[in-house]
């Protein structure tokens, strides 16, 4: 008896986990590393790395909002060496397509002075505090500080990921 109500409590445990809703950020990197942020010019490979800053999920998709950090490496002399890289916020605009997420369109923000206004139309609000840019005036070592800790994490990450990729010890 205690058997049959251990499968059964299994069974409607598992029950419950049939179809789970897809997770928009599985293929963030991918959708990043697709000459988003940087191209191959090397004729190497794109890694990148991301900090999530927002979610906003719609029933049709979901807006991500990330810090992305991506670098092509390419090999010299047996060991990967990085070429071209970028770092910068990028808004991702998914469309749910029965159980997978598809790029519909990404924004970026503009460089110099149209920079600061472009961040403010694109992004929310809780993704512009975990850019570094919501320092309040006169705290400019944390702000240093917040940008030279994301830059330093998501390059190992890159790095990490050539060297698993090239398959260098």
């Amino acid at each position: 008896m205690k058997t049959i109500l251990t499968g059964l409590l299994l069974f409607l445990l598992c029950a419950g986990c049939g179809r789970m809703s897809p997770d928009p950020l599985i293929n963030v990197n991918e959708l990043l590393a697709n000459k988003i942020v940087v191209e191959a010019n090397f004729g190497g490979q794109v890694f990148c790395a991301h900090d999530v800053l927002a979610l906003e999920m719609q029933e049709d998709g979901a807006d991500v909002y990330v810090w992305a950090l991506c670098g092509e490496y390419y090999l010299e002399n047996g060991l990967p060496v990085l070429g071209t890289a970028g770092s910068l916020p990028v808004a991702l605009h998914l469309v749910r397509g029965g159980e997978t997420y598809a790029l519909a369109s990404y924004e970026l923000p503009l460089d110099g002075t149209g920079y600061g206004a472009s961040i403010e139309e694109i992004f929310p609000a809780e993704a512009i505090r975990k850019m570094c840019e919501g320092q309040p005036a006169g705290y400019d070592e944390q702000r240093i500080a917040c940008f030279n800790e994301r830059a330093e994490r998501l390059e190992a990450d890159i790095e990490q990921q050539a060297w698993e990729y090239f398959g260098v010890k």
